[in-house]
């Protein structure tokens, strides 16, 4: 009786030991905790569109309170529509650009979310 008692203990505890399943909920904590750590890190959110339709405009990025940057420097592998991105910018001082439609900036950095 012992011994079995025994080895239903160690069955559970070895089965208790293996690859376990991680929640839903928990996965969506730790893409919440990565958004925060980006904010914290300097980083805006945002989306790429492609504003080529207007003339002498190019992809932009909208971000979360709606205001528009015109990148002078955004990677070819970024140039995509509808793009979710992180972003770190600096305003060019006196830039003027020929497509009015945003804030002339020059990108620190970029990543995609």
């Amino acid at each position: 009786m012992k011994a079995n008692l025994l080895l239903l203990l160690l069955a559970l505890f070895l089965g208790a030991c293996g690859n376990k399943v991680v929640p839903h909920s928990a996965l969506k904590e730790e893409v919440e905790l990565d958004k925060v750590d980006y904010k914290k890190n300097g980083f805006k959110a945002g989306t790429v569109f492609d504003n080529t339709g207007l003339d002498g405009c190019g992809f932009m990025i909208s971000l979360e309170d709606k205001s528009k940057l015109d990148p002078t420097d955004l990677p070819a592998e970024f140039k995509k529509d509808q793009l979710p991105v992180w972003v770190k910018y600096q305003y060019k001082k006196g830039a003027v650009g020929v497509c009015m439609s945003g804030r002339i900036v020059t990108l620190l950095e970029i990543k995609s979310r």
